[in-house]
């Protein structure tokens, strides 16, 4: 059994689905263990994260004899036409962009989502709410007026996790994002922002990545992508929203 932040973003919303087609002849209602059980996750940590769900919009809460069960409301917002699915955000960069978009407070979904949109296409803002509470049922993130913070165990979480090196795969993952161009220069100064990484730390890693034969630094400056490097770009899938 995974917590619930370790379950792909995508399989949790195909699970709140099955469940909300289950439900509907009662009245749509669904329970947490019901969803648990088809998730394989923690009872406790699904009915925390359907209760957040409630706090930004997504689900509706009825209080019965029986417990809590939840059902989804009218989604409010349009789903971009070409998105960059949220699985494809590695848990780096979303501290980043958690840690950019709380600069000067609580961050709503749609300024976190702004950090996280990228030239492969835009983040479909319901799908990231759905990953953001499942770390606010990890207690990693809270919630004031529909607004995310980060917890004190959370705050302390990211930092530990932007100081670590970086890794290969986050980089090229970054990279990815910015759609770089067969002969041009990578846009380094967003990989670094994405990353959250200072400028001299991400040159660190694009000269063993040069060594590697993967990069190589362009005359006055600058880094592109060789041939052997695009082999490390990962086939993000740009999902056409339904």
């Amino acid at each position: 059994m995974r917590t619930i932040d370790m379950i792909p973003t995508v399989r949790l919303a195909a699970g709140l689905a099955w469940a909300d087609n289950r439900a509907r002849p009662g009245g749509g209602w669904i329970r947490p263990q019901t969803l648990a059980d088809r998730l394989q996750a923690p009872r406790e940590q699904v009915a925390a994260w359907m209760a957040t769900l409630t706090t930004v919009g997504i689900m509706a809460e009825q209080r019965t004899g029986a417990g809590r069960a939840y059902r989804f409301a009218p989604r409010r917002d349009v789903p971009p036409l070409v998105r960059r699915p949220v699985d494809a955000v590695r848990r780096r960069e979303l501290w980043a962009a958690l840690t950019a978009a709380q600069t000067s407070g609580p961050a709503s979904t749609e300024r976190i989502a702004r950090v996280l949109d990228a030239e492969t296409g835009r983040v479909d803002r319901e799908e990231l709410a759905l990953r953001l509470a499942t770390l606010a049922a990890r207690r990693i993130l809270a919630v004031d007026a529909g607004c995310w913070r980060y917890t004190t165990a959370g705050a302390a979480a990211s930092t530990a996790a932007l100081a670590r090196p970086l890794d290969s795969a986050d980089g090229w993952s970054a990279i990815a994002a910015t759609r770089p161009p067969v002969f041009g220069a990578v846009d380094m100064d967003d990989v670094a922002h994405r990353l959250g990484l200072s400028m001299p730390r991400l040159r660190i890693w694009c000269q063993e990545q040069e060594d590697a034969g993967l990069l190589r630094q362009l005359v006055g400056g600058g880094w592109a992508v060789t041939d052997m490097g695009r082999t490390r770009i990962p086939a993000t899938p740009v999902a056409a929203a339904a």
